[in-house]
């Protein structure tokens, strides 16, 4: 046997749930303002039961899930934080390498300019004191 819902008309004054169930003889009650169904009293709080059954388990859901996107904003926040700090170590010690860097460069050429400022002396001594700072040579005398 097939169990079929019979339709008796929205205007019935029987609950739609019992005539679901081949109960007639149960008045209607109450409706659903949900579900738009007219039901008797004993329906209507088994139905009332169930949908608050069906709110609570949707709203532990609902909380559930709002715990885990908390849970993964932290996770998020803390990755963010720890990714930042790497950044500004890195560049931090890239900022430290640079200036080891230029003092290198800077005191490397302060070294050799002052060695060719030594080597330019040296060399201006060694032309005003030498031979070619006396009389020039005349070429009759010299053959």
């Amino acid at each position: 046997m097939t169990s079929e819902i019979i339709d008796y008309g929205v205007g019935s004054d029987y609950c739609k749930l019992c005539m679901e169930q081949q109960l007639f003889d149960q008045p209607s009650t109450y409706t659903c303002k949900h579900c738009q169904i007219s039901m008797c009293n004993e329906c209507f709080h088994q139905h009332t039961y169930s949908l608050l059954e069906e709110y609570n388990l949707i709203q532990n859901k609902f909380n559930d899930i709002a715990l885990q996107i908390q849970s993964k904003q932290q996770l998020l926040n803390t990755f963010r934080n720890q990714c930042m700090k790497s950044v500004d170590q890195c560049f931090d010690e890239l900022i430290q390498d640079i200036h080891s860097l230029r003092k290198e460069c800077t005191d490397h050429i302060n070294e050799q300019y002052n060695k060719t400022k030594v080597t330019n002396k040296e060399n201006l001594a060694t032309i005003l004191t030498g031979p070619l700072t006396r009389e020039p040579i005349q070429l009759s005398d010299a053959v």
